[in-house]
């Protein structure tokens, strides 16, 4: 991720705030994606 990009700290943020809840992630590919995994595979532990 670019230096001082709050994207993934948001998006941790998010997904931990929502324990409590099922949710469910869907993002266009982008940066976000491409620096959190390897294809075929992702590192999101949500559905």
């Amino acid at each position: 991720m670019c230096a001082g990009c709050p994207t993934g700290i948001f998006t941790k943020m998010l997904t931990r705030v929502s324990d409590e809840y099922e949710i469910v992630a869907g993002n266009a590919t982008g940066c976000l994606e491409v620096a959190s995994s390897i294809f075929p595979y992702t590192s999101w532990q949500i559905p």
